[in-house]
């Protein structure tokens, strides 16, 4: 088992290379793959104040890749009651 945790903790220090930490440093929000859950307090913080479109850094999480990317997202008010 000691020999099995080492071995993940190995993987995972290649993995998350020192530029990918300092990329990600800059986004606020998380977005992961196959949810929109995750969305939805990125979403809600949003101000608009007369602009038809925001846009947000996120940690972009693909399940089923595996990849950890940041990400530039963009949202579009469609409606006041929106």
């Amino acid at each position: 088992m000691k020999g099995r945790f080492l071995w993940r903790k190995k993987m995972a220090v290649g993995w998350l290379t020192i530029q990918l930490i300092i990329d990600l440093m800059v986004c606020l929000d998380i977005d992961i793959s196959l949810t929109p859950f995750t969305n939805t307090l990125s979403i809600r913080r949003l101000v608009f104040n007369g602009h038809l479109r925001n846009r947000i850094e996120v940690v972009y999480i693909d399940i089923i890749a595996a990849t950890i990317v940041p990400a530039m997202q963009y949202y579009s008010r469609i409606s006041e009651s929106v």
